[in-house]
C-alpha cells in the first residue's frame, strides 16, 4: 500500500474522531501534524480510539512500545507501512522502523 493511501485513510479516521469535538477536515492533517498539538489537539481517550480504529482499519497489530512513539501523523504512516511489509511477508530491514 503506498503512502499516500494510508495516509488518506489515516485523515479520514483522524476527521471521524474529530467530528465529536473539535471537527478537522481531512485536508487539514498533515505528515508533521502532531497529535498533541492544534488543529488536531487529541486527548489521551481520543488517540487510544486513534490507535484502535488504524489497527482495524489496516488488520495489523502494533506493539504498545510502537504506538509510545508515535508522534505525528507521519509517525503513524510509518508504523502502518512497517507493520504491513512485515505482514506481507517482506524484511525491510530497519528501513521505516521507528526509532526507539
Amino acid at each position: 500500500m503506498r503512502q499516500d493511501e494510508i495516509l488518506a485513510t489515516i485523515q479520514e479516521l483522524i476527521a471521524a474522531i474529530k467530528r465529536d469535538t473539535v471537527p478537522v477536515r481531512p485536508h487539514d492533517v498533515r505528515l508533521d501534524s502532531s497529535f498533541a498539538a492544534p488543529p488536531l489537539s487529541m486527548d489521551s481517550l481520543d488517540f487510544v480510539r486513534f490507535l484502535v480504529e488504524v489497527e482495524e482499519a489496516f488488520d495489523i497489530v502494533a506493539d504498545d512500545a510502537d504506538f509510545l512513539r508515535v508522534e505525528t501523523v507521519g509517525d503513524s504512516v510509518r508504523l502502518v507501512r512497517e507493520l504491513l511489509t512485515e505482514a506481507a511477508g517482506h524484511d525491510g530491514s530497519a528501513q521505516g522502523r521507528l526509532p526507539a
